[in-house]
């Protein structure tokens, strides 16, 4: 009796005989499509005056480099680009150093990247030199969860 307790016991370990739980098979592990982050485009505005407004766009809005496109209007009429525009970006509350960016002005335009490492909302310290002079304000950049 031994002997066959043993050898039951052997075989088993081994895998020759099947064990049947009873159980079926778990299904396979889906992925939440709230979770999958998707490139988008945000748009942005500021006040850099009372008659100079920006407008503009945050592209892919999430994590890591991306790109802001900014135009000035005045009195709704977009304005010529300058040399450069400024950016010193950051994030109320979190110990990070301010994020700097130049933007170089394009016919009438300014483009370039800026890489803000996590989700969150960013305010944004804006200075360009315009025909006009010197000019300064603030926007919000805001690269929320896209939960859709």
């Amino acid at each position: 009796m031994v002997v066959i307790l043993l050898g039951l016991a052997v075989m088993l370990h081994d895998g020759a005989l099947p064990i049947h739980t009873g159980a079926t098979p778990a299904a396979a592990p889906t992925t939440d499509p709230r979770l999958i982050i998707h490139a988008r485009t945000v748009p942005l505005t500021g006040v850099l005056a009372p008659d100079v407004q920006v407008r503009g766009t945050l592209y892919p809005a999430y994590p890591g480099r991306n790109t802001v496109r900014l135009t000035l209007q005045r009195h709704g009429h977009a304005r010529g680009g300058g040399a450069s525009l400024a950016l010193v970006v950051t994030m109320s509350g979190m110990a990070m150093a301010p994020i700097h960016a130049q933007l170089p002005g394009r016919d009438d335009h300014y483009s370039g990247p800026i890489t803000l490492p996590m989700f969150g909302m960013y305010r944004a310290r804006i200075t360009v030199v315009t025909p006009d002079g010197p000019a300064t304000g603030t926007m919000t950049l805001p690269l929320t969860w896209p939960f859709t």
